[in-house]
């Protein structure tokens, strides 16, 4: 009896870790509603892209922006656990912190960047500090 309870016990866990190895695919974008709408809509979407997944290409989750906000692009550090927004016209950079849901946006003032095409921040190192450039095309 022993023999067949550690055999279904192994074939449990290793069903429960393939079913724990499957990753989504998933985009985040920027998007606003089409000119001429009685209520302008703005947002970053968080889209699945798996092209085997049941919801390819659906839209699973809206973080609102402001109406006066025009998004322009999207960057991440190198981990990928935040999301920096950029917008044109503003002197504001928003950050999405990706390791707590629900997703909130954090505005940062960034009043030497005219048209937010451009990101200049200072990197901390344990030598001291090093300028960081960005640009977007």
């Amino acid at each position: 009896m022993k023999p067949f309870r550690l055999l279904s016990l192994t074939l449990g866990l290793l069903l429960s870790c393939t079913a724990l190895a499957s990753a989504e695919i998933l985009a985040l974008l920027n998007y606003e509603s089409k000119p001429g709408q009685p209520v302008r809509r703005e947002a970053i979407a968080i889209m699945d892209i798996d092209p085997e997944s049941a919801d390819f290409g659906k839209i699973l989750m809206e973080i609102p922006l402001p109406s006066d906000l025009v998004a322009h692009h999207i960057f991440f550090n190198r981990d990928q656990t935040k999301a920096y927004i950029t917008a044109l016209g503003k002197s504001i950079l928003h950050v999405v912190d990706l390791t707590r849901f629900p997703y909130r946006l954090q505005a940062i003032a960034v009043p030497d960047c005219q048209v937010s095409e451009d990101l200049w921040c200072r990197r901390i190192t344990g030598s001291g500090t090093s300028p960081v450039w960005v640009r977007a095309m």
